[in-house]
């Protein structure tokens, strides 16, 4: 099955996510901008989240309701955990995870890290491995 989303302008999506809630971490940069939309147009009610508040209202502006913007730094576990809950909260689940933002911090620190936010029930397992470069 496939559908037309006239407020993202893409069309002939099929809407594999339809009434999934996800949370995509990075929202405010390209990559993760990007994520938030194309979920969107699948069908998705989507927690974007970054550090930006202007570029994560101006998503949400352009979204419209299938979208709240919470502003956070993943790499803070205080802000993490306080994102995570209260995405959880905005539809009482979560359905998928997509954390862009710790890479690209971890990258920008010399390392080589991989983050996966697992929903599991009504919590989220946050897993990460994290490994320096050696010189």
């Amino acid at each position: 099955m496939t559908a037309t989303r006239a407020d993202t302008g893409q069309a002939g999506i099929a809407r594999r996510l339809e009434g999934r809630v996800a949370l995509i971490t990075g929202a405010t940069g390209g990559i993760g901008a990007a994520t938030v939309r194309r979920f969107v147009a699948e069908g998705a009610w989507v927690v974007a989240s970054g550090r930006s508040h202007e570029r994560g209202a101006e998503l949400a502006r352009e979204l419209g309701e299938r979208v709240r913007f919470i502003a956070a730094d993943v790499t803070d576990e205080g802000q993490l955990s306080a994102l995570i809950d209260q995405a959880a909260a905005w539809h009482g689940r979560l359905d998928v995870s997509e954390p862009h933002a710790t890479n690209a911090a971890s990258a920008a620190a010399g390392q080589r890290r991989r983050s996966a936010m697992l929903p599991v029930g009504r919590t989220v397992m946050v897993a990460t491995l994290a490994v320096s470069s050696i010189d």
